[in-house]
C-alpha cells in the first residue's frame, strides 16, 4: 500500500514517472502545464475529445453473421447509452454551470439583498460573454458548488480540489495572457472587464495568497485608458465594475500595511469623490455601508499612510491642515486628527439613514447601519491608536479612556454582529466587520470571543461557497498567539476579505 505522504498523483503513474507528491497538484504536472488529477484513492476520469482512444484493446474480429432475413423495419430498437464523462463536452459543463447560477446561486442571492442590487441578474447564454470571461466564471461557479456543499470545517486545507477547476482556470489565464499581449497598448474595455472577472476569482477561490498582482493589472490597464473618471466618460457600462473594484480596494486597504497599499485609492483625489457619491446610490452586494462611514474608512485609510511615512522619514510633529497631500496620499485639509475622525463615526445616526432606505425593511436597515457605525469606530481606534504625529496632543483621551472606548466598542459591535447573524438579509453583509471585531479579540483573556469567531467564519464559508472567510479565521489565529497587539501586526501582509 502506497505511503499517503508520498502517494503518486494519477498522472505520474500513467506515465511511469516519479512524482514528487507536492499538493495539492504536483510540480510535474505544473511545470508542464497539464491538469493535475490529484491523489484520491479511485482513478479520476479523463477528459477526452469525442472520438479520441488513447488505446484500444485488441480483439479477434467476428465472423459474419448470415443474414437472417429481417428487414430493417423488424429491427429491434436499442436504446442509446448515456454519454460517457469521457466524452463529456465543454459545452456541457457551460450548460451545468450556467443552470447552477440560475436555479440556485442567483434565487439565494437574490433573497438575501435588503434592496435593489445592480450587480445582480441572470445569464441567459454563454455568449454574452468572452471565451476568457467564460472560463473564470466557470471556475467560480465549480468553487462555489464545492465549497457549499462539503461540511468540513477546515475544506480549504484539507481537500484535493475539482480537477475540472483548475482545468477552466488554467485556461482563462492562457486565454486572457495571449489577449494582453495582443493588447498591450491600448486595451479593449473586453479585456477590462475579463481581467476584472478574474480578479474577484481570485478572491473568492484564494487558492493563492498572490491576490495583489492581479489588482496591480488591472490598474495598470485603467491606466492605459486614461485613468478611472476618463474610462468612465468613454465607456459608461464600465462604471459598475470600477466602481466594484473602487469598494473592493478600499476595504483591502484596511487590512494591508500602510506601505503596500493600493496607491490610487489614496491620491485621486477626483476618483474618490466620484466613488463616494456612486456609493450612496448604488447598493454593493454584501457591503451595505452607509455611504458616510466608508468615507470615514478612506480617511482612515489616508491617515495610516500618512502616519508610515512620518514614521519612515522621522518627521517632526506638524500643525494641524498643513498636509494636504503628502507624497502619494491626498487627504482633507485641515488634516483631521483620529479623535476627529471617531467623533464623527459616533456623530453618525444610523437611525435617520435606516429611514432614507426601503421603508419594507426599516428594522434591518437600522442593525446594518448599527454594526457598520461600530466596525469603522473600532477600525479607527483599533490602526490608529498608537497615532502620535497630529497636532491636538491636549485633545486625546488618556490611555485609561482610549482603553475604555476600545472596550465599549468591541463589545457593542459583537452584540450587534450577533444580533445580525440571525437576519437572513444582514448575515452575509457582515464579514467584514467580523474581522474587524477578530482583531480586537486579541485582548480577550478568556478566549471566548476567539472561538466565536472562528466559528462564524466557518460557517460564512460555507454558506457563501468561498474559502475566503477560512483564509481571516487562518490570519487571525496566528495574530492572536503572536504576542503582538497592534493592527497593522495582524495585517502584515495584503488581505482581502470582501466576497
Amino acid at each position: 500500500m502506497d505511503d499517503p505522504e508520498n502517494k503518486h498523483c494519477w498522472e505520474c503513474r500513467r506515465r511511469r514517472l516519479v512524482c514528487d507528491s507536492t499538493k495539492p497538484i504536483c510540480s510535474r504536472c505544473r511545470d508542464k502545464g497539464i491538469v493535475c488529477p490529484g491523489y484520491v484513492d479511485k482513478k479520476p476520469l479523463t477528459w477526452l475529445t469525442p472520438g479520441k482512444v488513447l488505446s484500444r484493446t485488441w480483439k479477434r474480429k467476428p465472423k459474419p453473421k448470415k443474414s437472417t432475413g429481417t428487414r430493417p423495419d423488424q429491427m429491434e430498437t436499442q436504446a442509446i447509452p448515456p454519454l460517457s464523462r469521457e466524452l463529456r463536452l465543454e459545452l456541457d459543463d457551460i450548460a451545468e454551470a450556467l443552470e447552477y447560477y440560475n436555479t440556485c446561486i442567483f434565487p439565494e442571492a437574490l433573497s438575501s439583498q435588503l434592496g435593489a442590487n445592480h450587480f445582480l441578474a441572470k445569464f441567459t447564454s454563454p455568449d454574452q460573454f468572452p471565451k476568457s470571461t467564460v472560463y473564470t466564471l466557470m471556475s467560480m461557479v465549480l468553487s462555489r458548488r464545492l465549497y457549499h456543499v462539503s461540511s468540513t470545517e477546515d475544506l480549504v486545507w484539507t481537500l484535493v480540489p475539482s480537477p475540472r477547476l483548475y482545468h477552466y482556470r488554467q485556461l482563462a489565464i492562457q486565454t486572457l495572457s495571449r489577449l494582453v499581449q495582443e493588447e498591450a497598448d491600448v486595451p479593449s474595455y473586453e479585456l477590462i472587464s475579463a481581467v476584472y472577472t478574474f480578479m474577484l476569482a481570485v478572491l473568492q477561490q484564494s487558492i493563492t495568497p498572490a491576490w495583489r498582482p492581479h489588482f496591480d493589472m488591472f490598474l495598470e490597464l485603467i491606466t492605459r485608458r486614461g485613468g478611472f473618471l476618463q474610462l468612465i466618460k468613454a465607456n459608461p457600462a464600465s462604471s459598475l465594475q470600477l466602481f466594484a473594484f473602487w469598494v473592493i480596494g478600499v476595504l483591502a486597504n484596511t487590512t494591508t500595511p500602510p506601505s503596500n497599499h493600493i496607491p490610487v485609492l489614496c491620491s485621486d483625489t477626483e476618483t474618490i469623490a466620484f466613488a463616494l457619491r456612486l456609493f450612496d446610490k448604488i447598493l454593493y452586494p454584501y457591503l451595505p455601508c452607509p455611504a458616510d462611514l466608508f468615507a470615514h474608512i478612506v480617511t482612515i485609510n489616508q491617515l495610516r499612510c500618512i502616519k508610515a511615512s512620518f514614521v519612515d522619514d522621522m518627521v517632526p510633529d506638524h500643525e494641524a491642515g498643513a498636509i494636504a497631500n503628502t507624497g502619494h496620499v491626498a487627504v482633507p485639509s485641515p488634516t483631521p486628527t483620529p479623535l476627529t475622525v471617531l467623533h464623527r463615526i459616533e456623530q453618525f445616526s444610523a437611525m435617520e439613514w435606516a429611514s432614507s432606505k426601503d421603508p419594507t425593511h426599516p428594522d434591518d436597515w437600522l442593525l446594518v447601519g448599527e454594526i457598520y457605525q461600530s466596525a469603522v469606530a473600532l477600525l479607527c481606534l483599533l490602526s490608529l491608536e498608537h497615532d502620535f504625529m497630529m497636532a491636538e496632543r491636549d485633545k486625546w483621551p488618556t490611555a485609561a479612556a482610549w482603553l475604555s472606548l476600545r472596550k465599549m466598542h468591541t463589545s457593542k459591535l459583537i452584540q450587534l454582529i450577533k444580533a445580525g447573524l440571525s437576519n437572513r438579509l444582514v448575515r452575509k453583509s457582515i464579514i467584514w466587520p467580523v474581522v474587524v471585531a477578530g482583531a480586537a479579540a486579541v485582548h480577550d483573556d478568556g478566549q471566548e470571543t476567539q472561538q466565536w469567531i472562528r466559528q462564524t467564519l466557518c460557517a460564512f464559508s460555507k454558506e457563501m461557497g468561498s474559502p475566503l472567510s477560512l483564509v481571516a479565521k487562518g490570519v487571525l489565529e496566528k495574530f492572536w498567539v503572536s504576542g503582538r497587539t497592534g493592527w497593522d501586526d495582524c495585517f502584515n501582509i495584503p488581505c482581502c476579505f470582501v466576497v
